[in-house]
């Protein structure tokens, strides 16, 4: 039996092909991001921040840990990092691994982020330049990823894309 109270061997298959090491690893994953949000959601940004930024020292492409140091850093008004954080979420989230399926192939890599990752990144990166100043960078951050996903923009944030691209031209 091992401490984490599984008698399979470290690195044994376990469940949907995953070693014991890296379900544990997710489990850690998830857990870093809850303590992460709820010191967020209290307030305590900083202490938020350390949280991520001490995953990212471990998994320093996690897109999930950017995006939450992007919101973080954008409710400092530290924008340039913001947008750091952010962009390295759309950079994970438009690589080819990422791109949507040719219509019936209905394939996408086992390790692709879901597919509203890069949304919420591009939609929170396209605010932050609104609150910026810079409508034009804005619209070019929505529309990039509009042509990335050959149109497809998710339900539930698709009024405010149409709200950002209608106030960015105007």
């Amino acid at each position: 039996m091992t401490p984490h109270g599984s008698s399979a061997a470290p690195g044994a298959a376990v469940g949907k092909g995953r070693t014991q090491s890296e379900r544990l690893h997710g489990e850690h994953r998830r857990a870093v991001h809850e303590i992460g949000h709820l010191l967020a959601s209290e307030g305590k940004f900083e202490a938020a921040r350390n949280v991520f930024e001490g995953w990212l020292s471990l998994e320093p492409n996690d897109p999930y840990s950017h995006l939450a140091l992007g919101w973080i850093h954008r409710q400092k008004g530290r924008r340039s990092e913001a947008r750091a954080s952010l962009r390295r979420v759309l950079e994970r989230a438009t690589d080819s691994s990422q791109r949507p399926s040719d219509a019936g192939s209905g394939t996408r890599d086992s390790s692709a982020l879901p597919l509203d990752l890069g949304w919420r990144a591009a939609l929170a990166l396209a605010e932050l330049e609104m609150e910026a100043g810079t409508p034009e960078v804005a619209a070019q951050v929505l529309g990039d990823r509009i042509r990335w996903s050959g149109g497809v923009i998710p339900h539930e944030i698709a009024g405010r894309v149409s709200m950002l691209l209608e106030l960015a031209s105007s």
